[in-house]
């Protein structure tokens, strides 16, 4: 029992690692049905002190797994997304830095940001029709993201950035 507290409280603490997404959300959902589903594992009509409160309990099992398997999966499915929205779009912006390498004006940095942002959009609309989850990285995030993955190129370039963006 110990050990699925530990379990419990892992889920948890990486919940409050991440908050204000759904993975948070359905780390909860992970960690409520873990909890409730080896309660109702443990506690059996046979093991109960008193039948009729191990009768509900092992009645249960069946929903508590459904929240155990409802919570990991969607978390899977949410990460799994985000991880690739992140790779198409430091895909799509080392593609387009190819093409501005040598020119590298403001200009070119906007039309670059405005291209990748609607790649994003649409890379995520179709993940989540396919999946029917919504992906937890917010376009903001998603700017930011793509400014990281631009001045990670331009370090190596050994030219910077500007982040003049405004957010949304």
């Amino acid at each position: 029992m110990i050990a699925i507290g530990f379990f419990a409280v892992a889920f948890v603490s990486m919940a409050r690692a991440i908050p204000k997404h759904k993975i948070a959300e359905y780390m909860y959902i992970t960690c409520f049905g873990l909890t409730l589903f080896s309660i109702g594992i443990i506690a059996t009509v046979s093991g109960a002190g008193y039948p009729p409160f191990g009768l509900p309990s092992v009645s249960l099992v069946g929903v508590f797994s459904f929240l155990l398997y409802h919570g990991l999966n969607h978390s899977a499915l949410s990460a799994a997304q985000d991880s690739n929205l992140r790779r198409s779009i430091k895909v799509s912006a080392l593609e387009e830095l190819k093409l501005i390498d040598k020119i590298g004006t403001a200009e070119m940095e906007q039309r670059l940001e405005k291209s990748i942002m609607e790649v994003t959009r649409s890379n995520a609309e179709n993940l989540s029709k396919q999946t029917g989850i919504e992906p937890s990285l917010t376009m903001i995030e998603a700017k930011q993201y793509l400014f990281e993955v631009l001045n990670e190129e331009a370090k190596r370039k050994k030219r910077p950035i500007n982040d003049s963006s405004d957010t949304e």
